[in-house]
C-alpha cells in the first residue's frame, strides 16, 4: 500500500482538506495522512471554523481525522509520495531532515500568507469565502491530477 502524505504548516486547513478529499475517493491501495511542520506550535487541536465550512460544503467532514498531527521523522515515508503545499513547508521539513525521496511541492498558499507579492485574505476579509472556494478547487484539481499521473 502506498502512502500519500500532505504537509502544510499547521495541519489545520490545506493538508486536512486534501487528506479528506483523497480519503473520500475510497482508493483502497492508498493510505492517506497529513501533518504540519509547525502544527504543535500553532494548532490548538480544534477544527478551524473555515476548514469545517469547506469540508461541510463538499460533504467531506466525515473523512476528517478530527485532530492535527505534527510532522515527525516517524511520519516520513519513502513508500509513496509526499506533497508539500508551499516552498515554506518544504524548507521547514528539509531543515529538520524530514523530506522523503519522492515528493512534490504544490503552490497552494495559506490564509493570510504573502503569495506572489500579495497577501492572501484573512477570515475577516470580504473576499475570504472566494479564497476558500479557490483553495478547495486548487486542492481538488491537484489531487485529481496526481491520481491521473499515477494511472498513466
Amino acid at each position: 500500500m502506498k502512502t500519500v502524505h500532505f504537509i502544510c504548516r499547521g495541519n489545520s486547513f490545506r493538508s486536512r482538506i486534501a487528506e479528506a478529499y483523497l480519503k473520500s475517493l475510497n482508493n483502497k491501495g492508498i493510505k492517506v495522512i497529513s501533518s504540519g511542520t509547525v502544527a504543535k506550535e500553532y494548532s490548538n487541536g480544534m477544527l478551524l471554523p473555515y476548514t469545517k465550512e469547506v469540508l461541510l460544503a463538499h460533504n467531506l467532514l466525515k473523512y476528517d481525522k478530527g485532530k492535527w498531527d505534527q510532522l515527525t521523522p516517524s511520519r516520513v515515508s519513502n513508500n509513496g509520495i509526499t506533497i508539500f503545499f508551499t516552498q515554506q513547508s518544504y524548507q521547514e521539513a528539509k531543515a529538520n531532515k524530514m523530506v522523503p525521496n519522492n515528493y512534490s511541492v504544490w503552490d497552494i498558499p495559506d490564509i493570510n500568507e504573502n503569495y506572489m507579492g500579495t497577501l492572501t485574505p484573512s477570515p475577516t476579509d470580504p473576499n475570504f469565502k472566494d479564497f476558500l472556494d479557490l483553495t478547495y478547487n486548487r486542492i481538488k484539481l491537484a489531487v485529481d491530477n496526481m491520481l491521473l499521473k499515477q494511472l498513466v
